[in-house]
């Protein structure tokens, strides 16, 4: 089953759906919403390409924030040395927050259960399957909505910095449909 793209036109997001606000810093705070956000801190329109930086997955349900992302080995602050069954790892680095750029979708109980299943499934860093490419591909299986990672000046390998500009790039585009 091939990628469904959020910038086609034929994508409509159904009308009764709540979003979170486009890049705001406003925490999330209706309890009855679930939120999946996808989350980058670099956008390629702002940053050099050689610039770091690090995509992951917000959950927001019950007027809490908890964040996943992809790390490897050696690369946390104080992380455990060695082997760890899985490289998806919960509130590192600043995860357990909105990042500068990020796009939300509201999810069912359903989709969080899925969510959480594939969270918990055992994913390992390599720098073709890094925080990006496991954000992105995450958040398209639990919502099917396809936030770019890809960057063509990089040999097509996931980057924070391609995610960041897509994110916005949907943002725009979501703010422009509520005008319409």
């Amino acid at each position: 089953m091939g990628k469904q793209r959020a910038s086609s036109a034929a994508r409509q997001a159904p009308a009764q759906t709540m979003r979170a606000p486009a890049q705001t810093d406003a925490p999330v705070s209706n309890a009855e919403m679930m939120l999946l956000c996808i989350n980058s801190n670099v956008n390629r329109d702002e940053t050099s390409i050689l610039k770091t930086g690090h995509g992951w997955l917000t959950l927001h349900e019950n007027d809490s924030t908890e964040g996943y992302g992809l790390w490897p080995d050696g690369m946390i602050s104080g992380a455990l040395q060695g082997t760890r069954d899985t490289d998806v790892l919960k509130n590192q680095e600043g995860d357990g927050a909105l990042g500068a750029y990020h796009y939300c979708e509201e999810i069912t109980e359903a989709q969080r259960d899925q969510f959480e299943k594939a969270r918990k499934e055992p994913a390992y860093w390599w720098p073709t399957h890094n925080c990006s490419s496991w954000a992105s591909n995450t958040f398209h299986d639990v919502t099917g909505v396809d936030v770019d990672a890809d960057d063509e000046w990089f040999m097509g390998v996931e980057s924070p910095q391609e995610l960041g500009q897509n994110i916005t790039r949907l943002n725009e585009q979501r703010a422009l449909e509520a005008t319409q």
